[in-house]
This record gives structure tokens, sequence and C-alpha cells, in this order.
């Protein structure tokens, strides 16, 4: 086992973003293959910070271009439009509050 400390450095980072951290979820999507955007209206209005697909982090925009690892989150809607297609079974992890 091992023990971490992690120690805030510099106050100025993020630190007028306010998170509940007690009070943060996971939502999984898994996909049948070839899509590129899935709707979860239990996540409408819901503040996103991290979206992964098979554990590799995106890019969370809400305008612009998508392309790449980049994904699209309508809050308004529980929209997320990815940058690049699923593969069949591929998992999209949503962290949110």
């Amino acid at each position: 086992w091992e023990y971490v400390q992690v120690v805030k450095m510099d106050e100025n980072i993020n630190s007028e973003a306010p998170m509940d951290t007690g009070n943060i979820k996971v939502y999984n999507y898994t996909a049948t293959g070839s899509e590129y955007q899935f709707v979860e209206p239990n996540l409408i209005g819901k503040s996103v910070f991290n979206v992964f697909k098979d554990g590799v982090q995106y890019v969370i925009i809400t305008s612009g271009p998508i392309d790449g690892k980049v994904c699209d989150y309508e809050d308004s809607t529980g929209t997320f439009t990815f940058g690049t297609l699923f593969e069949p079974g591929e998992i999209a992890t949503i962290l949110y509050y």
C-alpha cells in the first residue's frame, strides 16, 4: 500500500471554480457501435467536469469544432457529441455533480 499526500502549491489554480466534491457521481454509457453521440436526460443541467472514452480523457467543449479527442456537452439537453465514433462495447465515463 502507498500513502499519498497532496498539497496545493498555487492557490490561484482553480480557486474560483466551485466544485461539490462531496456529491460527485459517475455515469457510464456503453456504445452499440458507430455512433458519435448519445443523450442522457438525467444529466440535463449537471456540472460535467470529466469525460472519458475507454479510459482516454476527452476535452469538454460547449461550442466550436468537434474533432479528435473532444466532446461537446449540451447541458440543456443532456447531449454528448464526440469527435470520434464509438466502437461496439466502448464505454464513455462521465464525471459530474
